[in-house]
């Protein structure tokens, strides 16, 4: 932490100083790595140098003459002790409360699945809607076909019977988009635009969390860097004012926890950034999936919406021709000009709902092998959905 090691004077005993030339722990070494790229905490580690300096210069240098260690001095280590703990205080107050593990993630893939059930549901009673247009398909042409066989008959007299026949079978049909399925529909799509909102705004302040991450790695290495100085001054002190063997004891007890403490430090940080990462992905699966169901079910409403248009505009020929013979021509004409329409437009839309059911299906597959995959790299059963 920045100082030479001193050599000693032949007149005077040596004086410890905090050294980043010595021989130290690769913990240590770490601190002092972060410290010179870390300017905040750079400027922490010049304020907790001084202090320890402060503290080291009010003990004597006959540290083995316990008489000459006056109580001022045993003040001024003591007030040091309390600077650096408040120091360590006050940086971890700056930095907002971060939350360990998050349960809401686990809430949010149950909505998920949850949600996306209801879309396959959804599209089944799509299914049923296409297939009684598909039937009123069949109706109308079979009415336009017999409509042709009437009018080439070349009775002047023709009452297009069969043609009549076949739009009141159209007509009985009715409407295959009922208000129930448009009721579905926006049911779906509101709470597909729910969960994407929570997703955008989980995902929001999980990256947050992810740039925090760098701040906290700096309050770890103040909280180390401020319990290896203690240490330091607890053995001098201690030299200070206790016989050998109680030296020997306490200088053991405070190196124990120095060899480890950093190791465990970047194994933490390490375990936390990796499990945001794990979350942030799952969630952008999540986003992606909605984000294309909406889409899917945009694309949906608007052809609904066309074929329902096409139907009533036929419903109304229909209605049209039925009111006389004498305008079942015209009237068919009208329904001629509309069909073809109608039939591509149940055909694109089919085509949709495939793509809707495949594209909700293939989404709900990933973020279950997801889950699967962080349950199992999550120290068997110490991950963040099994906790």
């Amino acid at each position: 932490m920045g100082n030479q090691c001193t050599k000693p004077n032949s007149h005077s005993p040596p004086r410890p100083e905090i050294s980043s030339n010595c021989e130290v722990s690769p913990d240590l070494s770490s601190y002092q790595s972060a410290c010179e790229e870390d300017p905040e905490l750079q400027r922490f580690d010049s304020l907790l140098q001084s202090r320890a300096s402060l503290a080291l210069n009010s003990i004597p240098l006959n540290m083995l003459d316990y008489r000459s260690l006056s109580l001022d001095s045993l003040r001024e280590v003591t007030s040091c002790f309390l600077d650096m703990n408040q120091g360590v205080v006050s940086f971890i107050l700056e930095s907002k409360k971060d939350i360990w593990k998050d349960p809401d993630i686990f809430d949010l893939v149950k909505d998920y699945l949850d949600s996306s059930i209801h879309i396959m549901n959804f599209c089944t009673s799509l299914d049923d809607c296409l297939e009684r247009a598909h039937n009123s398909q069949s109706i109308i042409l079979v009415a336009l076909t017999k409509f042709e066989n009437e009018r080439n008959e070349g009775d002047s007299k023709v009452l297009f019977l069969e043609t009549l026949e076949q739009l009141k079978s159209f007509q009985a049909a009715g409407d295959p988009f009922t208000a129930k399925f448009f009721s579905s529909f926006h049911s779906v799509y509101l709470q597909q635009e729910a969960l994407l909102s929570k997703l955008k705004s989980k995902k929001s302040k999980l990256d947050k969390k992810l740039s925090r991450v760098k701040t906290w790695k700096r309050v770890s290495n103040i909280i180390f860097a401020t319990v290896f100085v203690s240490a330091i001054i607890c053995s001098i002190v201690a030299a200070a004012v206790t016989a050998p063997p109680i030296v020997t004891a306490l200088a053991a007890a405070a190196s124990v926890p120095l060899g480890t403490v950093g190791k465990w430090i970047n194994s933490m940080w390490k375990k936390y950034e990796d499990e945001l990462k794990r979350e942030r992905e799952v969630l952008t699966s999540m986003q992606a999936g909605s984000f294309v169901v909406i889409q899917d079910l945009e694309h949906i409403r608007v052809l609904a919406d066309k074929l329902q248009i096409i139907f009533e505009g036929l419903l109304s020929s229909s209605d049209f021709a039925i009111s006389g013979s004498d305008v079942v021509t015209s009237a068919m004409e009208e329904v001629k000009k509309n069909v073809n329409g109608f039939s591509e437009t149940i055909d694109v839309l089919s085509q949709h709902a495939k793509k809707c059911n495949q594209d909700i299906r293939m989404a709900r597959a990933v973020i279950l092998r997801k889950i699967v995959s962080q349950a199992s790299s999550s120290n068997q059963g110490s991950g963040m959905f099994f906790d």
